[in-house]
């Protein structure tokens, strides 16, 4: 396999040298001026005689021509051998994985402590490497892309830690369709699974509400709600939004939905202060 690789190296090379030497030699295109004909024919003129010196190249380089011959007949294979290399790394992971299922989990426990060690050291960025190299042996393991997501949010990475939360997101609905799949009897989904999206949703809500991106963290929120009604962290980001969006019945209902759940809430007065002084700034 090294002996194709070195081949295409050397065949490139070869090729790329080459071409420098007939670049030079075919600037004197540059200074051609052909008057009385449009750009268009221009171009096509240049064109021919760049072929007819190529094809005198060809004659006068035996290499060069053999070069050509050979990238020209086997452009196919030169592009899969890349494509092979690609493909049995991937193979070479799952593999390993599937080969050595006890010695993989082993070394996935190993990162993962050794990545909660360095984060509780605040070593950011050697726990950050043990956490990414856990998804190398298993792109769907929670607990990094959740520490990994802690860690992006604590070196303000904004862009980094919204990318991760969308996969955590995608991940639990996936998880639950898939237990919708093969539990087809049953029509309630555990309540832990639930609560894995929901908290998905919330955080990512919440970084879109860092971002400024506040249309799209109210709609993770409302989706966070739709699954758990009676959450206080979501209908207190929401009640905060609507009022500060002046959308009073939303906030009425909210804060409505916040004294069912709990009326000893401290900070119940305060809204209702907040909406009642949104109704007075109204025109009359």
């Amino acid at each position: 396999m090294l002996i194709n690789v070195f081949l295409i190296i050397v065949i490139f090379l070869s090729l790329f040298v080459l071409l420098n030497i007939l670049i030079n030699k075919f600037a004197i295109l540059k200074k051609i001026k052909i008057e009385r004909i449009t750009k268009e024919k221009e171009k096509k003129i240049k064109l021919k005689i760049l072929e007819k010196r190529f094809l005198e190249a060809a004659r006068r380089f035996p290499l060069f021509k053999k070069i050509l011959n050979f990238i020209s007949f086997h452009s196919n294979k030169i592009i899969s051998k890349f494509r092979d290399l690609e493909n049995k790394y991937k193979d070479k992971i799952s593999k390993i994985i599937k080969e050595s299922p006890v010695e993989t989990e082993k070394e996935i426990e190993k990162l993962i402590k050794d990545g909660d060690d360095f984060l509780n050291e605040n070593n950011l960025k050697l726990a950050e490497d043990k956490f990414k190299k856990i998804l190398t042996f298993d792109p769907r393991n929670l607990k990094a892309l959740k520490n990994l997501s802690k860690i992006y949010s604590l070196e303000n990475k904004l862009k980094e830690a919204k990318n991760i939360n969308e996969d955590i997101v995608k991940i639990n609905k996936q998880t639950i369709k898939w237990w919708l799949k093969f539990n087809k009897n049953s029509k309630k989904i555990p309540e832990t699974l639930i609560q894995e999206l929901v908290l998905s949703l919330i955080n990512l809500g919440d970084i879109f509400n860092q971002l400024g991106q506040k249309e799209k963290a109210i709609s993770y929120f409302k989706s966070a709600l739709s699954r758990n009604p009676n959450n206080p962290r979501i209908l207190d980001f929401l009640i905060e939004n609507y009022i500060l969006s002046k959308e009073k019945e939303r906030a009425i209902n909210c804060l409505i939905k916040i004294k069912e759940i709990n009326q000893n809430n401290q900070k119940i007065a305060e809204w209702d202060e907040k909406i009642k002084n949104l109704s007075e700034e109204e025109p009359t």
